[in-house]
């Protein structure tokens, strides 16, 4: 379990940092290829669901553009409407579905482990971190209709609190390396 959760987090860290110099210095398919085999080592040791696996190979393919294309440069899209101007957005829809399954992993371990302050702080996590990716979702979406710096805060206040729960996301995936389920013990 240690070396599953050790390939997940650094995976996310990964995808989380997006240091573009003509390429992404770190690129996203090598993270998701990290979380591809930590959750497949997971699921093979506590014959959980495979869905996580399945996206997280998935995602190792899709994202390969994102080693060139910036993420964080939607706005540079906007001129010109095509499918690629909706790449970010589908790639962090993505995103957010396999984290979703990977917080449920973690919810069937914490089951299995009958540690119930974890399954509960994981529960916890999970709801608001999909309530908060889906509101940053549905305001970067409209961000383009709003002109003035009032949208502009909320913006900000939006993508800084989501950085803390990616933080947050991170901290206790790696808090699972500690975790032993029963039935494996």
């Amino acid at each position: 379990m240690k070396v599953a959760f050790t390939k997940i987090t650094w995976g996310l860290i990964i995808i989380l940092i997006d240091i573009h110099i003509f390429v992404d210095i770190l690129p996203n398919p090598i993270g998701y290829y990290l979380i591809y085999q930590g959750v497949v080592n997971l699921t093979n040791q506590i014959d959980g669901e495979k869905k996580a696996s399945y996206l997280a190979a998935i995602l190792t393919f899709i994202s390969i553009p994102s080693v060139f294309i910036p993420q964080n440069q939607g706005d540079l899209f906007l001129e010109t409407f095509s499918l690629w101007s909706m790449y970010p957005l589908l790639l962090g829809l993505l995103k957010l579905v396999l984290v979703f399954y990977i917080f449920q992993l973690m919810l069937d371990i914490s089951r299995l482990a009958e540690v119930s302050n974890i399954h509960q702080l994981t529960t916890r996590l999970c709801n608001s971190y999909v309530i908060l990716s889906l509101l940053f979702y549905i305001i970067e979406t409209f961000s383009i209709n709003f002109v003035g710096n009032g949208f502009n805060t909320i913006k900000v206040i939006v993508t800084i609190v989501m950085l803390i729960w990616e933080i947050r996301l991170l901290i206790l995936v790696n808090h699972y390396k500690k975790v032993k389920p029963i039935s494996l013990v």
